[in-house]
């Protein structure tokens, strides 16, 4: 269970937030206080970076993924929350990166740490078995290449929607890690992040 103190800590670092949404309370750090037996990193979420006008937004806990005016954060929403995904309902998200910036081939990924610095970010949460789901393509190619996992290893199947899965024992975990298609796709891979992105997201769930 998550600590209140955890919670805080958490509240202090931009790019860190959880798998709650709030319907009409203010969204603040109240709102997740209230909603602390809900939170958990048995699954975590994870993106590559904020875009430029989260900078915009005004100042507050947990802010990322729930930008108000953000399509791909209201996507996450009800997939998720609406659609009732009990397992992910409540997980932990996280960016890779801290940087701002809205074009993603621009992002530089500090290589050097990524892994350490990740399983830094997790260590107050500690599970047997971990559920990591990446928000594309990016950040799913990241930890695996910064875990040295081979391509071979990599499973993608069309029949499960397409997604990209591996799974990886880090330290005394077992890690179970999945690319999804990003919540905000544009462009040619636009319908996949309204039509298979849920379905994905079902599939996982179903499996945890």
């Amino acid at each position: 269970m998550i600590k209140s103190t955890d919670l805080l800590d958490k509240s202090q670092n931009s790019t860190d937030s959880w798998a709650i949404w709030v319907e009409q309370e203010p969204h603040d750090f109240s709102f997740f206080e209230k909603n602390l037996d809900k939170l958990h990193a048995d699954v975590v979420i994870l993106g590559l970076n904020r875009s430029d006008g989260s900078h915009t937004i005004q100042k507050k806990p947990f802010i990322n993924f729930h930008a108000p005016s953000h399509r791909g954060d209201t996507r996450l929403k009800t997939y998720i929350q609406d659609g009732n995904l009990d397992k992910i309902i409540g997980a932990f998200m996280t960016d890779l990166s801290e940087e701002i910036q809205t074009n993603s081939n621009k992002v530089n990924i500090e290589k050097l740490g990524l892994i350490d610095n990740f399983i830094e970010k997790l260590k107050f949460y500690p599970a047997a078995k971990r559920t990591i789901i990446c928000l594309g393509d990016k950040p799913f190619d990241e930890i695996c290449k910064a875990l040295e996992i081979k391509p071979s290893r990599i499973k993608s199947d069309p029949t499960k929607f397409n997604l990209r899965n591996v799974t990886v024992k880090v330290k005394s975990e077992s890690w179970d890690i999945y690319r999804v298609w990003l919540h905000s796709s544009w462009g040619k891979f636009e319908e996949k992040g309204s039509t298979e992105l849920p379905l994905q997201l079902q599939f996982i769930n179903n499996n945890i």
